[in-house]
């Protein structure tokens, strides 16, 4: 997150993100406006640019790492006996992308078709946006036809088959 030292309005930030944000979608940023100088002040992080180190718990555990040569520049803010598990990540888009489905309509009153690309066993999960699960069934059907009941509102559908999931977005009206 960027936070905004307390002199720079919306604009400003906005600007800063589409100069210096990249192609990715990077971490969100606060102006005067949208509350930067009460995060300084809870914080207590008055220079930036800056990096927060946060525990398993929600706790602060180093208010200012700067500046960054690379990742051990954070390695070396570890508190003593901390050793983080090393994780898998995916490196291509080849194993991310295996498994799809076609949605549609992306706008409906509620029904909605879901085309997967075999008949497999599969579960649909429907979330609102606040993240709770407002749907759920299993099917082994290769179409799928939902007459969905919920209020007007952007929901996220998540199909998972084969170990595999992916999630698009439907809009009730």
């Amino acid at each position: 997150m960027s936070i905004n030292n307390g002199y720079d309005d919306d604009d400003r930030v906005r600007l800063y993100e589409q100069q210096h944000g990249g192609p990715f979608n990077h971490a969100p940023a606060v102006s005067n406006e949208g509350g930067g100088p009460a995060v300084d002040a809870n914080f207590g992080v008055s220079a930036y640019p800056t990096y927060c180190l946060i525990g398993p718990d929600n706790t602060l555990v180093v208010r200012d790492i700067w500046p960054l040569s690379g990742v051990e520049t954070f390695e070396a803010t570890f508190p003593t006996g901390f050793e983080p598990a090393v994780m898998e990540c995916t490196l291509g888009l080849t194993e991310a992308t295996a498994f799809s489905f076609n949605i549609y309509p992306s706008i409906s009153s509620g029904n909605v078709n879901i085309s997967l690309p075999n008949s497999v066993a599969s579960t649909v999960a429907i979330f609102n946006t606040l993240g709770q699960q407002v749907f759920a069934n299993n099917y082994l059907d290769k179409n799928i036809n939902l007459n969905l009941q919920l209020a007007p509102g952007v929901y996220l559908v998540k199909v998972t088959a084969d170990a595999n999931s992916v999630t698009k977005r439907i809009v009730i009206k």
